[in-house]
């Protein structure tokens, strides 16, 4: 799991979750290219992976040149173009999705990584709970699949509801080996143990005052890659980088957890006009 930790006595807050960030204008731009060259690409099958939501992940990358982005996107496009073709032999939507799941674990998802960010999962195979659940949540998306992130203090992952069965089924992302779940006892159990480590008392986990347990679209799970940039700017005490990651995050998902940041930056940056004023 991505843990969100605390240690109070030095203000420091560290988290398993990192990527780096865009300006907002960047990402812009990216999308109006990705836009232009995919209108003028009239060969193609039409596109299934919404370019935005895409780029809004893979656009915190400051490396990632337009080149780049542009071949991720085509690469993921033609994988889940395939997916599409290979769900019309399924009678089960269930059975497809479970085949889904483990076909995108076996080609993209190779290491558990703390600090993932999705270009490093399309480049290394190199994810965390939050970009291995943003792919599969845009995968699915495109194949019309209905599903819900449930995002938690320290953990995200998905729900699904397969078309054809009452019950839904519990991704994980990152286990490899029993990530499906579909027996719904399983799946009650899985949510349960979450509940659990959301109430955790451990003395070094950072103690909310406030339930975090939402349901959360892809625009959100971004947002928490931006706010856990800010998180690492926090550490590094560059506050002002990391005031400004957190202004973006809170652009795209206004959540408790952002203004609990906020108020730490604030309180390290008023410090030293308060020493001064002794």
């Amino acid at each position: 799991m991505e843990i969100l930790f605390v240690r109070r006595s030095k203000l420091y807050i560290c988290t398993a979750l990192m990527c780096s960030i865009y300006i907002l204008q960047s990402i812009s731009l990216e999308l109006s290219a990705m836009s232009l060259h995919q209108e003028d690409s009239t060969q193609k099958a039409q596109t299934l992976i919404s370019q935005e939501q895409f780029s809004l992940f893979l656009g915190v990358d400051t490396q990632l040149t337009e080149e780049q982005l542009i071949a991720s996107l085509d690469d993921i496009e033609k994988f889940t173009q395939k997916l599409a073709k290979r769900k019309q032999r399924y009678r089960s939507e269930k059975q497809f999705l479970k085949y889904t799941f483990y076909k995108i674990h076996n080609r993209y998802l190779k290491h558990y990584t703390a600090h993932a960010s999705l270009n490093d999962l399309l480049d290394k195979g190199q994810y965390d709970c939050i970009t291995g659940s943003a792919f599969y949540a845009l995968i699915l998306e495109a194949l019309e699949v209905d599903y819900i992130i449930k995002e938690l203090p320290y953990h995200v992952y998905l729900i699904a509801q397969p078309g054809d069965e009452k019950a839904p089924v519990l991704l994980e992302s990152t286990d490899a080996r029993s990530g499906f779940v579909e027996e719904p006892e399983r799946v009650q159990e899985m949510i349960r143990m979450y509940a659990e480590d959301v109430q955790s008392d451990q003395q070094d986990h950072y103690t909310y005052n406030f339930v975090i347990d939402e349901e959360i679209g892809l625009k959100q799970l971004a947002a928490l890659n931006y706010y856990n940039e800010a998180v690492d700017h926090y550490n590094q005490q560059n506050l002002k980088l990391a005031t400004q990651y957190l202004d973006y995050a809170s652009y795209l998902y206004p959540a408790k957890r952002m203004e609990t940041l906020r108020l730490l930056i604030n309180q390290v940056t008023n410090r030293p006009m308060q020493q001064a004023g002794r």
